[in-house]
């Protein structure tokens, strides 16, 4: 899942990125290919927790872009996403793709 320049100056860090660098050093088989400029992040907004489930629903169209658009668009993609909440953003994440023409299209998350 990515995040806003802005997030990233704030934390220091995406947790996200974080989790997907692990995984692929675990995978000896090469079975998964890291991708973390297909999807970015265009806006900036208040962090998740601070909103209620309205506005987390609600507030979040338009938030992703696809930018690298080189791959068959019948490769399984896999949003990766630390925590989930109401699943808003990752809803909006995996619509985005599909949008692009990304026909499989899933989101993986560590936590609810």
């Amino acid at each position: 899942m990515p995040i806003t320049p802005r997030r990233r100056r704030e934390r220091g860090y995406n947790q996200c990125d974080l989790l997907v660098d692990e995984m692929a050093r675990l995978d000896d088989a090469n079975r998964f290919i890291v991708e973390k400029e297909l999807l970015v992040r265009t806006q900036h907004s208040s962090q998740q927790k601070l909103k209620d489930r309205e506005e987390r629903i609600t507030g979040l169209k338009g938030l992703f872009s696809v930018l690298a658009n080189n791959y068959e668009k019948d490769v399984r993609i896999i949003v990766i996403d630390d925590v989930i909440t109401t699943g808003a953003t990752l809803k909006e994440a995996i619509d985005a793709l599909k949008a692009s023409g990304f026909t499989d299209v899933c989101g993986l998350s560590l936590a609810h």
